[in-house]
Formats: C-alpha cells, structure tokens, sequence
C-alpha cells in the first residue's frame, strides 16, 4: 500500500506546475484556472491518505478535521499553491454540492473527506494531467499556446516543431475541459 502511495506522491510532484496553472517552463498559463478545483481534491485526497500528514486524533472514517491551516501544510508539502481563507471553503463548499465531498459534525467539529465518487474522479482528471504533459513535452510549440505572457518574436523553443494539424490542440483541448469539469 506504501507503494501506491509513493506513487501519488511522485505523480503530484511531477505535475505539479501544470496543477498550479503553470507552464512546464514555469510560467503562468492560460488555463491556469481551470486546474484548481482538482489541486484542491488532491490536498484533500493527500490529507487522509498519507500518513505523513494523517493524525488520528483528528479522523473519523475516512474523514480529516476541517483545518485550512493544515491542508496549506499538505499543499506546502506537495508544491501546490493554497488559499487557505475565501477559496478553500468555496472549493469545497462547491464539491460538496456536487457529491465529492462530504462533511460531518462530531463533537462541535467540523469534518471533510472526498466521497468515492470524489476520489475516482481526482485519480481520472490526474491521469489526464499525465496525457497533457506528455502531449506539453513531445509538442513544446503546443505548450506556448498557452503562455499568459506573450513569446518575444524570434524567440525559438527548444525541441519546438511545428505543429502542423489541429488535431492534437483539439486533443489538449478536450483534455483541459476534462480536467476541469467537475
């Protein structure tokens, strides 16, 4: 089981600028934002899975304490960005809408852990994560695409080539609109 364990965590670690809305090169990207609800599912999904960060005083089931501050501590461990005051609550809030999340009270305190629907679709949308690197790193010129910032004219991308057909945008496309969809 360790294994599995280690491999989500080196899954997370190698996609995580793509997760942080990132380019592989590190800048910012223009689909940044459709990446955080899925950041946000992994702090969780690694908050009750790992025992580095699981405390079992604070469990019940599946189910960690509610605590923002610790989940920013999971997030710092994983590399991943966390706003741990006005965004964390609606992203969860928001999951929990939708049957990803739940929440229980025990003891005056609050509860939260992903549902087994939550947690396929965060082990799926970081499958597509992987497909996305992988289309990023065998079609760099694919990835400038999507850089915030605008690439100087003249400016030559290591490994470029030129992306001659519109099928692998369309795929990269449909790939951040799964990820994405929740």
């Amino acid at each position: 089981m360790s294994s599995d364990k280690d491999d989500f965590l080196d899954s997370i670690t190698d996609l995580y600028l793509l997760l942080n809305g990132k380019t592989l090169h590190g800048n910012k990207a223009t689909y940044g934002s459709y990446f955080t609800t899925l950041r946000y599912a992994i702090i969780l999904l690694y908050a009750i899975t790992s025992e580095i960060v699981r405390d079992e005083k604070e469990f019940i089931r599946d189910c960690t304490l509610l605590n923002f501050y610790r989940l920013n501590k999971v997030a710092h461990l994983l590399h991943l960005e966390f706003e741990k005051t006005r965004v964390a609550k609606k992203i969860y809030t928001e999951l929990k809408n939708k049957g990803y999340v739940k929440t229980e009270r025990k003891d005056g305190k609050e509860y939260i852990c992903l549902t087994e629907k939550g947690k396929m679709s965060c082990k799926n949308k970081l499958e597509e994560t992987r497909k996305l690197k992988r289309y990023f790193m065998s079609l760099p010129l694919l990835q400038v695409k999507y850089n915030e910032e605008e690439v100087p004219a003249g400016m030559v991308v290591k490994g470029a080539q030129p992306v001659s057909n519109s099928h692998a945008e369309r795929l990269v496309e449909q790939i951040i609109n799964r990820i994405s969809n929740w």
